[in-house]
């Protein structure tokens, strides 16, 4: 696909090891962050996940994506070294293929607004910690069980919801709330991620949930 070629030129000279000129990197990024987000601005392409009898309308609209067919947007394997950085990061300036800005760009999509990060960038707005984070956005997570609250709650099926569970993995883990599956006396929360630079959609069991801090979004 012509476009993702163009924009692999401007994400590969928008990096220290490809490119020493730091002005010319800054214009190398709003260019692939234009080619790669603005399309996905423009219209939604809706997918739909069955899960047992239940289904759950995803809009799969992430720029970044892994695409199955065509090529790839930034294949090179991640590096952090100096002199040889080459991560490629969001227009929120996190890191791409990760949850916390596949969870970001979630909420953008679903409303129109943009997370408020730190100022600074880098690892203070690792969802590790996102306790800050959600602080400066939404002040106050949801109290007790998630699931019970979603059954009790009457606009579970049209609020949005995002969980933090900082202590998973490196970086932490966010997640967006995609739905909540009964089963049997117990039920399910679903959910979309991304875990190892793939998308993944699923189910949050209930031992895990004490690990996630939820959050109402709008």
């Amino acid at each position: 696909m012509f476009l993702i070629k163009v924009a692999n030129f401007f994400a590969k000279y928008s990096v220290e090891r490809w490119n020493r000129c730091r002005p010319l990197r800054r214009i190398c990024r709003y260019g692939y962050r234009f080619l790669m987000e603005f399309p996905a601005e423009l219209g939604l392409r809706s997918d739909t996940h069955r899960v047992g009898e239940y289904e759950f309308a995803q809009n799969d609209t992430y720029p970044y994506r892994q695409r199955r067919r065509g090529n790839v947007f930034a294949p090179w394997p991640e590096c952090d070294e100096p002199g040889k950085y080459c991560l490629i990061s969001d227009s929120q300036d996190l890191v791409i293929r990760r949850s916390a800005s596949y969870v970001a760009w979630k909420y953008h999509e679903a409303t129109g607004r943009r997370l408020q990060f730190f100022a600074g960038g880098g690892h203070i707005n690792d969802v590790k910690n996102w306790d800050k984070v959600m602080e400066l956005n939404f002040k106050y997570p949801i109290e007790g069980n998630f699931a019970e609250f979603l059954q009790e709650s009457a606009n579970h099926r049209t609020d949005y919801y995002i969980g933090v569970n900082p202590k998973e993995g490196e970086f932490g883990q966010a997640y967006w709330y995609e739905g909540i599956l009964p089963e049997g006396d117990d039920s399910t929360v679903c959910a979309s991620t991304y875990y190892g630079f793939h998308y993944a959609f699923v189910k949050i069991l209930p031992s895990e949930e004490a690990f996630i801090t939820w959050y109402r979004v709008c």
